[in-house]
């Protein structure tokens, strides 16, 4: 055999091997042991701890109940048990019952009708010739006028108070009809998820409304006044909105979509219901947590690792020999309590979702399943400690025999057994001692490494321990 730089290794010669450290296989025994490598390449080492947790959802973003707004009854339901909405996807058409919102319907109208009436004799006033009719008639309609206005926003917001939106009180207006039926929505639609049924005409009508003139409406004309007066109100800056969002408006990012599952229906076509009870349970699943319980001791270390930003390592069992392991995941926050009975001490991992299967029927119904699901268990690998610029190889690349540990370098088809030093080992990976046993870009054997030394063994004619490589 010529002595000749290897592609494969930076060992120029492999004459100076005791053959007895090495062997040759076909590729067809490669492809019966499994056989693969890796290139060793330095790389940073993250010592860590094992802890427990299980998939959880996140408390008040991951459930939403469906309540009626109005008192009604059920006339469709829209969606199926376990189908998959998008927000603002109708759920429930209901049938508007409560005497209270018909009434202030009416009332609304006939202040309205009554507005035009008015309206209409001051017009008429204006064009009669100056000196015939009273002036003091002329302003006893325009007082006449603004408190009908007064008395008409005050109608307009007792009707949103009560649950329609600012559009249906605007087409009631317009179109001088009372609501009859509403469309219920998924959250994330139209406002307060529900709309009136003739929802499309609505649009159309608002958007002549908004054609026809820029002038605002009485409506329209409260809420700005209000906005002004909250504005011009330093102390008064946070009683509109919520203060995080006057804070944080221009940092927040935008929200990533939501896929809404129906868990559970709690009414039927035709029933009736009252206003605020709960007509179904949605599920979001798209964003859940993990919820680590680490032992009471440990907290200094979870703290740490949140201080450093380490990434942690979500191990989930597939009923294979090879878990699933999810990298690059967060702790979003640590408990500020212990548990007073397990002393565990909990903490919180942002799990982004994955979709398992889209499926649609024939009705156009849409069916997701999810990869991860609440009550899942998994394994956290929680980051302690990190060592830069160390030889890492997974835990099945090291064999050890008595005392000797070895590694498998491959240089075409002859694999060579080296005697290394492990300076760390858990039950995922090995840390090697860089002492010259081994060399930054050689090509290491991770699977298979067994087999290739009961072969060197058996070659050489000792006996083969049967429990050699293993640790008890």
């Amino acid at each position: 055999m010529s002595c000749s730089p290897s592609p494969d290794s930076p060992r120029p010669c492999l004459e100076k091997v005791d053959p007895q450290h090495r062997i040759e296989l076909s590729e067809q025994a490669q492809q019966n042991i499994g056989l693969a490598t890796i290139n060793l390449e330095p790389a940073t080492f993250s010592r860590t701890i094992t802890v427990p947790g299980i998939v959880c959802e996140k408390p008040g973003h991951s459930d939403v109940e469906v309540t009626a707004p109005l008192t009604g009854v059920v006339t469709q339901v829209y969606p199926l048990r376990g189908e998959t909405l998008d927000p603002g996807d109708p759920l429930f058409r209901m049938r508007l019952t409560h005497e209270e919102i018909v009434q202030a319907q009416a009332d609304l109208l006939k202040t309205t009708e009554e507005l035009d009436v008015v309206g209409r004799e001051i017009k008429r006033l204006e064009r009669i010739t100056e000196g015939v009719v009273p002036g003091r008639t002329k302003v006893e309609r325009e007082y006449e006028k603004q408190k009908l206005e007064a008395v008409q926003r005050a109608q307009m917001q007792a009707l949103v108070l009560h649950g329609l939106t600012e559009d249906q009180v605007q087409s009631i207006l317009k179109d001088r009809r009372l609501l009859k039926e509403v469309l219920i929505y998924a959250t994330g639609g139209a406002e307060n998820g529900e709309r009136s049924a003739e929802g499309d005409a609505q649009d159309k009508h608002n958007e002549e409304r908004k054609a026809e003139s820029s002038e605002p409406s009485g409506l329209e004309r409260a809420v700005l006044e209000k906005a002004t007066q909250t504005q011009s109100d330093p102390g008064s800056g946070a009683a509109g909105r919520n203060p995080r969002q006057a804070r944080h408006s221009d940092l927040t990012p935008p929200r990533p979509r939501r896929f809404f599952e129906l868990e559970s229906l709690v009414v039927d076509q035709g029933q009736h219901v009252e206003v605020g009870k709960p007509l179904c349970k949605l599920g979001d699943h798209s964003s859940l947590y993990i919820e680590g319980r680490a032992f009471e001791r440990e907290a200094q270390l979870l703290t740490n690792a949140v201080a450093q930003g380490w990434p942690v390592v979500a191990v989930f069992e597939t009923g294979t020999d090879k878990p699933e392991t999810v990298r690059d995941l967060h702790i979003v926050y640590l408990s500020n309590a212990v548990d007073k009975e397990s002393r565990a001490f909990p903490f919180y991992v942002e799990l982004p979702n994955e979709i398992a299967r889209d499926a649609r029927t024939s009705e156009g119904h849409r069916f997701l399943s999810w990869k991860y699901k609440p009550g899942q268990r998994v394994q956290l690998l929680v980051p302690v400690e990190q060592w830069p610029n160390r030889l890492v190889v997974p835990a099945e690349a090291v064999v050890q025999d008595g005392a000797e540990i070895y590694v498998f370098q491959r240089n075409g088809d002859l694999f060579e057994r080296r005697t290394v030093h492990v300076e760390y080992q858990d039950q995922r990976s090995a840390v090697l001692a860089n002492d010259g046993s081994v060399y930054a870009g050689e090509h290491i054997v991770v699977t298979g490494a067994f087999q290739l030394h009961l072969a060197i063994k058996n070659k050489a004619g000792g006996g083969i321990d049967p429990h050699a490589g293993h640790q008890h």
